[in-house]
């Protein structure tokens, strides 16, 4: 065989063995691709209030089913405080492994105590629930009703407070826009996440919280719900009135959103809304749990996409 041939058969090995590596080196990469994310470790949920929270009572609902659906443990760490900030900075602090998670509503991206950087670091799996404002009242006062409140804060100015976990976050925002309809001017004090502790401890006279986390204080008649902040009159608070009914056309309520880290692996991100997606369709113990809470007169669930534009314009109106 001529020196010529020689060079063209081990070229022509050459290239056979790199198609060769090429071929199993993409059918690797496809395998990989097409392989489901598989849970391995403990998943956290993080609370950005303390256990009495929305936040919190949303998450100890969902605790034991979404441990049943992912097959792992689940842990929920509460980091109480400066509204959502030190949650934020907590949930940016841990490794971006597909198992940390956060719950928020609307106040993660308008509250000022989380940075512009924080907050695109963010985004959402997807939304829960959309929970609906309850306009509650110290029963000892033996006000019932936002008309009879009304007349008792213009005849006794700069009495009257209101409990908020946050100064600028979603709740501030509603009760300053429900107030100003009313005509009325209600003390705003920061309670720094324990607002119902603020109401048992003498210092504060309202809240405006949800259904999941002021039921007990309902059952043992130390709060008086006044009206919820609804469209339409909840199914588990039948005898309470909207604010529209009362003449106020005020409406809001925190969101239930699930966030992660933007660069958390996107397997995980949609291996966990699919799991979320689940729980809400078939999971009767998450189901029994919403309507107890109010929350069961609409599905208010949202898928990725669907949560990740809600996110996005709110985020963008905050932005500018």
């Amino acid at each position: 065989m001529s020196g010529k041939n020689l060079k063209c058969l081990l070229v022509l090995s050459l290239l056979s063995a790199c198609s060769s590596d090429t071929a199993q080196a993409s059918a690797s990469a496809g395998s990989t691709a097409d392989t489901p994310w598989n849970w391995e470790e403990p998943v956290v949920l993080i609370c950005p209030g303390d256990e009495s929270s929305g936040a919190a009572v949303t998450l100890q609902a969902l605790e034991k089913p979404l441990k049943e659906e992912l097959g792992v443990d689940v842990t929920i760490v509460c980091k109480n405080g400066a509204s959502c900030e030190k949650s934020v900075e907590y949930l940016l602090s841990q490794s971006a492994d597909g198992y940390t998670y956060a719950l928020y509503d609307q106040s993660v991206l308008i509250d000022s105590s989380v940075s512009a950087e924080q907050k695109s670091q963010l985004e959402p799996v997807c939304l829960l629930a959309q929970d609906h404002y309850v306009l509650f009242i110290d029963a000892s006062l033996e006000i019932t009703t936002l008309k009879e409140l009304k007349t008792y804060a213009l005849a006794h100015p700069d009495e009257l407070a209101l409990a908020l976990d946050s100064l600028t976050g979603q709740a501030a925002e509603t009760a300053s826009e429900l107030f100003a309809a009313m005509g009325i001017e209600i003390t705003m004090v920061d309670a720094v996440g324990d607002a119902y502790g603020m109401l048992e401890g003498g210092h504060a006279h309202l809240i405006l919280g949800t259904l999941c986390e002021g039921s007990t204080y309902l059952e043992d008649g130390s709060l008086t719900a006044m009206a919820v902040l609804s469209e339409e009159r909840l199914s588990a608070l039948p005898d309470v009135p909207t604010a529209a009914e009362c003449g106020y056309a005020v409406t809001g309520g925190p969101w239930r959103m699930l966030v992660q880290v933007s660069d958390a692996p996107e397997k995980a991100s949609a291996a966990m809304a699919q799991a979320l997606q689940d729980i809400e369709q078939n999971n009767t113990d998450w189901q029994t749990w919403k309507q107890a809470a109010g929350l069961g007169d609409s599905s208010g669930f949202l898928d990725q996409a669907e949560a990740a534009s809600l996110w996005q314009e709110l985020y963008t109106q905050n932005s500018q």
